[in-house]
């Protein structure tokens, strides 16, 4: 899996085709029609979108207006993370991605573990930076190899 990126400004940032950052559900609003996140578990309402950006598969979710892009697949058993909620951790109340098939809790700024805090196991976190026009951008460390091995066609 690609490692993110050690400096924003060392990133390499590649264009998300197809998603702007309205598209992304705003998983901190609650109103008479939708459900609370903060906090509880929910089933039916999306909270994150897949996309695949420098032939990397990444989860992008909006919270609190801030748009977060992580490794798509838990480093536990493989789940996939755009499926998963976002609950608030703490007193410092990190907002962390809860795996949909073990509960896992990853902070979203960090990629560390949280729940369960034996284990040393850290997600990918890619910085994302969204234009004026609310095109979203993902920055990685380095291209993907595939782009030299003739696994991804211009």
């Amino acid at each position: 899996m690609e490692e993110s990126a050690s400096k924003i400004e060392d990133a390499l940032y590649f264009m998300v085709e197809g998603v702007r950052c309205e598209d992304l559900p705003e998983l901190d609003v609650t109103s008479n029609n939708a459900q609370e996140i903060i906090g509880k578990r929910k089933s039916r309402r999306r909270t994150g979108r897949l996309v695949t950006v420098n032939n990397q598969k990444v989860a992008l979710f909006k919270y609190k207006g801030t748009v977060y892009a992580v490794d798509e697949m838990c480093p536990h058993m493989g789940a996939p993370l755009h499926l998963g909620d976002i609950e608030e951790l703490g007193q410092a109340a990190l907002p962390c991605i809860v795996c949909p098939w073990h509960s896992w809790k990853y902070c979203l700024q960090t990629g560390r573990l949280k729940v369960p805090r034996k284990k040393d196991i850290t997600l990918g976190t890619y910085p994302v930076r969204v234009s004026e026009k609310g095109e979203l951008f993902v920055g990685f460390g380095s291209l993907s190899a595939d782009y030299f091995n003739g696994g991804i066609e211009f």
